[in-house]
C-alpha cells in the first residue's frame, strides 16, 4: 500500500514520517518529538516512526537497561563463537524493547553470526555457500536470531541433519535444507498477547523494524525446505487499513497478515464494525479497543494494529532471554549470575511478586552468588521460612549495598552511600539507606 503524507496525518498513531537526516516530512496531531521505546517502520525512503501511547516508562524498564548494560558488557569478555552467539542475543533484545541503534555489517558478517548462534543452541552442521564481501546489512545480529529461529524448527519439526545458508540475487539471505516440511508459510503474530511462542513473533517484528521480509518455509521440487529473509523491502510493514463506504478500500500486507481481511472485505465483523461506529462517534480522535486503534476523519475510517507497549515489550524481552537461554547460559561469571539477577528483578517488577528459596538451601545459594560476583557472603540466619532469590540477594548487594540483615520475616540491605537515586532502587523502593526484601 502507498502511503502519502497527507494519509500519515491522518493515522490512529501517535507518528511521524521522518526523513533520512530525521527531518519530519508529516505528522499526526498526538506527536511531539520521538519517545523512548518508538518502533520505526520503513516508508520507501523514508521512515514512520510510531510512540507508545503510554510515555511512562514501566518500573522493569530500569532493570532491563541494566541487563542490556550487562550483557554488552558480557560480549566484550568472551571471544569466538560464545562472543558472537551472545552479540546476536544482546542486539536483537535491544531492538525488541525499542532501541534502534542498529549496527552495519556484511552478509558474511551475517553468515557467520548464524554459524555461531546455530552452533550454541544445535547439534547441527551449518554449510556457508560463498558470500559476497562487499554486500552490506543492517544489523546482521539481528538477521542471525531471525534465521537461527528458522534452523531451530527445522531441526526440531524436519529432523533437518545439515543445513545450507546462502545469499541469493543480492537481497536475500536463506536457509535450506533436505526433506518436506508440514509447517510451510505458518504466520504468527505481531502484538505478544495474541501468541504463545517467541521465536517465530520476535522474527516478524525484527523484519518489520529492519525493512524486511520474512520468507516462510516452504516445500521446493528437488526435495528441500528453503526459508529466509528479503531484505530492503519498501513496503511499510504496520498492520494498517483504510475503511470507507463500509468497505476496506485500502490495506498493508501485514494486516491481511494479522487479520485474514483482504481488500474489498466489507466491515461486517461485529468488533470492526464497532471500532467504525465508536471513531465515527468522535471524528479526529484516536479510539482503541482490543488491542487496535481508529480514527475517523470525514468519510475514511483508518484502523491499525499498534506496536506493543513498553511493558509488554519488557515481557517479550524476558521471554526471548528465557527462549534464548542457550546463547547466554554459558556466559562466565560475575556476568552470568547479575543477567539472571537483573531477569529476575525485572520480572518481579512487571508481575509484583518475587521468586523465593526456602531458608534451608537459601544461605548455600547465597554464598555461591556472591562467589560469582566477587565477594564473601556474610553468614545470615533466616527468620522466615523462605527469602527472596539468592541471586538477587547478593547482586543488590554487592551493586548497592554494605551488609544484610534480618528485619522480623524480612531481609533489608544498608545502602552504600553512593547508592544515590539509582532507577533501579528507585523502582524496588529502597529509600532512607536501605532497601528491604520479604521474607
Amino acid at each position: 500500500m502507498r502511503l502519502d503524507l497527507a494519509d500519515a496525518e491522518r493515522l490512529p498513531l501517535n507518528s511521524a514520517v521522518l526523513d533520512a537526516t530525521g527531518a519530519m516530512l508529516a505528522r499526526t496531531p498526538e506527536w511531539t518529538d520521538p519517545l523512548p521505546g518508538a518502533a520505526p517502520y520503513r516508508l520507501g525512503a523514508n521512515q514512520l516512526v510510531v510512540n507508545p501511547f503510554d510515555p511512562e516508562a514501566p518500573p522493569a524498564r530500569a532493570a532491563v537497561d541494566r541487563l542490556l548494560r550487562e550483557l554488552d558488557t558480557a560480549v566484550m569478555a568472551v571471544q569466538g563463537d560464545e562472543q558472537r552467539a551472545l552479540a546476536v542475543l544482546a542486539a536483537s533484545l535491544r531492538l525488541v524493547v525499542g532501541r534502534t541503534a542498529l549496527n552495519q555489517g556484511s552478509v558474511s558478517d551475517a553468515m557467520q553470526l548464524v554459524k555461531s548462534a546455530v552452533a550454541t543452541r544445535l547439534a547441527v552442521e551449518v554449510q556457508i555457500d560463498a558470500a559476497e564481501p562487499d554486500s552490506r546489512l543492517q544489523s546482521p545480529e539481528v538477521i542471525a536470531l531471525i534465521l537461527t529461529q528458522f534452523a531451530v524448527n527445522a531441526t526440531v519439526h524436519d529432523h533437518a541433519g545439515r543445513l545450507r545458508l546462502s545469499w541469493r540475487d543480492d537481497c536475500m539471505l536463506m536457509l535450506s535444507w533436505d526433506g518436506y516440511t508440514k509447517t510451510a508459510g505458518r504466520v504468527t503474530a505481531r502484538s505478544r498477547g495474541d501468541r504463545t511462542r517467541w521465536g517465530l513473533g520476535f522474527s516478524t517484528v525484527a523484519a518489520d523494524a529492519l525493512g524486511a521480509v520474512l520468507l516462510l518455509p516452504r516445500n521446493t521440487e528437488h526435495d528441500t525446505v528453503e526459508a529466509g529473509l528479503e531484505i530492503g523491502v519498501p513496503r511499510l510493514a504496520l498492520p494498517l487499513a483504510l475503511i470507507e463506504d463500509n468497505q476496506i478500500t485500502r490495506l498493508t500486507t501485514a494486516w491481511t497478515q494479522e487479520t485474514t481481511q483482504a481488500l474489498g472485505t466489507y466491515a461486517d465483523d461485529p468488533s470492526l464494525r464497532h471500532m467504525i461506529d465508536t471513531a465515527t462517534a468522535a471524528p479526529g480522535t484516536i479510539v482503541t479497543l482490543h488491542g487496535r486503534t481508529a480514527r475517523t476523519t470525514e468519510n475514511q475510517t483508518w484502523i491499525a494494529i499498534p506496536p506493543d507497549d513498553m511493558t509488554d515489550r519488557c515481557r517479550d524481552l524476558l521471554h526471548g532471554l528465557q527462549h534464548e537461554r542457550l546463547l547466554w547460559n554459558a556466559t562466565p561469571d560475575p556476568y552470568r549470575t547479575r543477567i539472571y539477577a537483573l531477569a529476575a528483578i525485572a520480572q518481579h517488577l512487571l508481575e509484583g511478586s518475587w521468586n523465593q528459596f526456602s531458608a534451608g538451601p537459601w544461605q548455600t545459594a547465597f554464598a555461591k552468588a556472591c562467589g560469582n560476583l566477587g565477594t564473601a557472603a556474610p553468614t545470615i540466619r533466616l527468620a522466615a521460612l523462605y527469602a527472596v532469590d539468592p541471586n538477587v540477594c547478593a547482586y543488590l548487594l554487592t551493586s548497592f549495598g554494605t551488609h544484610i540483615r534480618n528485619a522480623g520475616d524480612n531481609l533489608v540491605i544498608e545502602l552504600r552511600d553512593d547508592a544515590g537515586d539509582d532507577p533501579l532502587l528507585d523502582a524496588l523502593g529502597g529509600g532512607e539507606g536501605y532497601l528491604s526484601l520479604p521474607g
